[in-house]
């Protein structure tokens, strides 16, 4: 004969918060699930700061791409950023000329201008590094 409390339906899952279900199955394979949960029950102005803080910074080379058919290298004319500059998509970052046409080079990133590679008057063969851009990855709060 079987005990009375085997015949129970089973209890319900325990309810809990929408933020804290996003933050413990987006982040338990990352982070470990106690810390999911250790950061969903966080503050929110610490949550804040964790997702001001870039998790990491890359190095994005910023390569001379074809810009017209046969030209196989550009004088560098003028430069529009210096090394520690912040960077914008679409934000002119040099002018070049080849022996068709002056083309004015803008930004594909948004980042900071870490090292550039070539003086004004340098012939730049095209799929060469005109410089470096650090660009910022994303936070782990934002990624919960």
């Amino acid at each position: 004969r079987l005990p009375h409390h085997a015949f129970a339906p089973p209890s319900p899952p325990p309810r809990c918060s929408a933020m804290f279900a996003r933050s413990a199955l987006s982040s338990s394979r990352r982070l470990g699930f106690h810390s999911a949960v250790r950061l969903a029950q966080a503050p929110a102005a610490y949550r804040a700061t964790l997702a001001a803080r870039p998790l990491s910074t890359e190095i994005t080379p910023f390569i001379l791409a074809d810009i017209g058919e046969g030209i196989a290298e550009v004088e560098v004319l003028q430069w529009f950023v210096s090394e520690g500059d912040s960077l914008s998509q679409f934000q002119p970052v040099l002018e070049v000329q080849s022996d068709k046409a002056t083309v004015e080079i803008t930004s594909r990133y948004d980042g900071v201008v870490h090292k550039i590679y070539h003086e004004v008057g340098d012939m730049v063969p095209v799929g060469a590094s005109l410089l470096d851009i650090q660009t910022e990855g994303t936070s782990s709060a934002e990624a919960a």
